[in-house]
């Protein structure tokens, strides 16, 4: 399956909207990507309108005619953190392990230093070893763990916070 990477736009809140039930009835490991399935398109669609105006960026990989992941860069809102970015990835099950994510986290990336962004950061719950390893494979590095900082389905899990500084 070919895939691009390009910025969302309004047109793709339903796509997102999709992954991100997908993703979520997948696996519990689906915290920092924003995306409310409760709040419906529409509300997706304003949120997508809006980063268009804002520091804020979402990037789709699109294959086979639909969003097969989703990249959100989120800029901290306090000026003492400007320029650093929160990431959040989402990546479609049956597509896992295809270079999605790598691409979408590559794209960011270079997103980020042509904006003077000094820092890009993101939270992994530690059991989930493949995001761990793609995110270290593109620079990134655990800053400690976080001890029982999630419960999913009455399990608690560490959650590693991942930064990147880019300089």
């Amino acid at each position: 399956m070919a895939i691009s990477v390009r910025k969302a736009g309004p047109d793709d809140a339903a796509g997102l909207l999709a992954l991100s039930e997908r993703v979520a009835a997948d696996a519990p490991y689906f915290l920092a990507y924003d995306v409310d399935p409760a709040s419906g398109a529409d509300m997706l669609q304003a949120k997508l309108g809006a980063a268009a105006n804002s520091s804020d960026c979402v990037w789709v990989a699109v294959g086979d005619g639909s969003v097969q992941g989703a990249l959100l860069a989120r800029a901290h809102a306090h000026p003492a953190f400007t320029g650093v970015i929160q990431l959040g990835l989402s990546v479609h099950p049956d597509h896992r392990r295809e270079g999605l994510g790598r691409a979408l986290m590559m794209t960011a990336i270079t997103w980020a230093r042509a904006q003077s962004c000094r820092r890009l950061q993101l939270a992994v719950v530690a059991s989930n070893r493949p995001a761990l390893a793609l995110f270290e494979s593109v620079g990134f590095v655990a800053e400690g763990a976080l001890r029982d900082a999630a419960e999913i389905d009455g399990v608690r899990h560490d959650v590693i916070p991942m930064g990147l500084i880019l300089n």
